[in-house]
């Protein structure tokens, strides 16, 4: 079984939203229990939920929100992103 990560950006989303955890899954084609899974981290999206998911919330929820990543490896991303902002 997968290790229980905390997924709040998936619920924070859907509280936005004012959705239930009915409406957000039926969004993505799924039920009740599997969004909520999602959202408390004992379960992960496989590949085409992902991509659902990250349509029906305009990129407010990425894959990468269903896995952990190191502290090092985010302040590299972030680091990144900066460089490319100031080269355009």
């Amino acid at each position: 079984m997968a290790k229980r990560i905390s997924i709040h950006t998936l619920r924070a989303w859907r509280l936005g939203q004012g959705l239930t955890l009915d409406a957000a899954a039926a969004a993505v084609g799924t039920v009740r229990q599997v969004w909520y899974d999602w959202e408390t981290g004992r379960r992960r999206p496989g590949p085409d939920a992902l991509e659902r998911i990250f349509l029906i919330t305009d990129g407010a929820v990425e894959p990468n929100d269903f896995y952990p990543m190191p502290l090092w490896r985010r302040a590299l991303e972030a680091a990144r992103a900066a460089l490319a902002r100031k080269a355009a």
